[in-house]
């Protein structure tokens, strides 16, 4: 057999993904139990609007089927056990400055909102431990470690959040060993 890619890539099937109306009308009642309706949307503005960022913008066939808008942790985890349940695919989405392309949702399904978790749980001054929400940006984190003499040292761009640098890899690799832990309030980021 020939190892080539192109074989290999062709007999890989990839992941099952359940995008059908029923399946989603059946998750959208269900999304209904962990969040008021109001934070559940497909209209298509809204959609759209996720989409990607003003620099990044993905195809229109790359739009998510659901947009919603938790508040907390056990919000994304229910949420995230519906999906993984009905086998839906999430994409998420924190500040909406990212370069990358990753908010495209290029197998439809359900974009995560992070928007309303914008929060700074705790700082621990002794350690340089912090626990933060996932639209916390770095200037919002910085402004708040000044004033214990702390500061972030990343500057990825002004409207950066902790979630997209999490998701991009930005943390780890420009300031491990600045802190000695960081510990950060995102479902599926085992930190």
């Amino acid at each position: 057999m020939d190892p080539s890619p192109n074989i290999l890539q062709s007999s890989n099937p990839g992941p099952f993904y359940d995008t059908s109306p029923e399946n989603l009308s059946a998750a959208r009642t269900e999304f209904a139990t962990v969040l008021d309706s109001g934070l559940i949307r497909d209209d298509e503005e809204i959609r759209r609007a996720h989409l990607g960022t003003r620099l990044s913008q993905a195809s229109p066939s790359h739009t998510a089927n659901l947009v919603l808008y938790p508040c907390s942790t056990e919000q994304v985890s229910r949420i995230s056990r519906i999906c993984w349940e009905r086998c839906i695919p999430l994409t998420a989405y924190s500040g909406g400055t990212g370069l990358c392309g990753s908010l495209a949702a290029t197998r439809g399904g359900v974009c995560i909102d992070f928007s309303k978790m914008n929060k700074i749980s705790n700082l621990h001054h002794s350690d340089m431990d912090i626990t933060a929400q996932p639209v916390v940006g770095w200037m919002q984190l910085n402004a708040e470690l000044a004033k214990n003499g702390l500061f972030f040292p990343p500057d990825p761009a002004p409207g950066a959040c902790i979630g997209g640098m999490v998701s991009f890899d930005l943390l780890l690799s420009h300031c491990i060993s600045v802190f000695s832990q960081l510990r950060l309030d995102i479902p599926g980021f085992p930190l």
